[in-house]
């Protein structure tokens, strides 16, 4: 499917399947802001890794196809507009930073159609939800370096982490919960990782949850954030509570 999301003034196009994500190379380059001859040399560079979507296909004269760098390459990108003077170092590090949160947000929303639906604002439960996610990686890295994680599991795994922004702090509680959901279903069947941390063992608990449960992907969110709700007002210091009229 394509997507987008709004940088800059700009909107930026992407494709996505659970296969791979590609991002339209126009786009890409016009939120570098590179002079013409920047753009020339960054396309020249570019070009060889191209794909076309929405086939894979090379471009006939009359086609709409547009040439895209898969997800793996924009650390590519990143290093060729750096090397070519395109992007200043210090403009570098958070623009990526921000296209990999925002595409990551409309992926979310286009797996979990009910997503927008939640509410969107900030609540101190917020940080104990972050709390539970980077948990969850954590556990999840475990698996995978002691083998517990393996075949289409550990693919899933990988490629999810890949879609990782480096922090997560930025993102809104009902974004932290869809992931937790997406991790979840993908790479939670029947973990058995022994522990005595409240924190951990909600973890292991939600992972087996989703990861066994019958119900379709999208179905599994109201899961998640009825099982938050219970156990994180359960952890949270006496006293703490959420803002008035919100909720996670």
């Amino acid at each position: 499917m394509r997507l987008h999301y709004q940088l800059n003034g700009k909107r930026c196009h992407f494709h996505f399947a659970m296969s791979g994500i590609y991002h339209e190379l126009d786009d890409l380059l016009a939120l570098l802001a590179p002079s013409k001859a920047h753009e020339l040399r960054l396309q020249a560079e570019c070009a060889p890794a191209c794909v076309y979507l929405p086939k894979v296909t090379p471009p006939s004269a009359n086609s709409r196809f547009m040439a895209c760098i898969a997800d793996n390459l924009l650390k590519f990108v990143k290093a060729q507009a750096l090397e070519t003077g395109a992007l200043p170092k210090r403009q570098a590090d958070p623009l990526f930073e921000q296209i990999k949160l925002l595409r990551l947000e409309r992926i979310l929303e286009a797996l979990f159609p009910d997503l927008s639906s939640y509410p969107p604002g900030q609540t101190l439960l917020h940080p104990l939800t972050c709390k539970v996610l980077g948990t969850t990686l954590a556990i999840l890295k475990v698996l995978t370096l002691t083998g517990l994680m393996q075949g289409q599991e550990r693919a899933s795994w990988q490629q999810l982490n890949d879609w990782l922004p480096e922090q997560t702090a930025p993102m809104q509680t009902r974004h932290l919960i869809a992931l937790i959901t997406l991790i979840g279903s993908d790479c939670g069947r029947d973990k058995h990782f022994p522990t005595s941390d409240p924190w951990q063992r909600l973890t292991i608990e939600l992972l087996d949850t989703l990861g066994n449960s019958e119900a379709p992907r999208s179905a599994r969110l109201p899961i998640v954030l009825e099982r938050l709700k219970q156990q994180l007002k359960a952890l949270t210091p006496s006293g703490s509570r959420s803002a008035p009229g919100c909720d996670l």
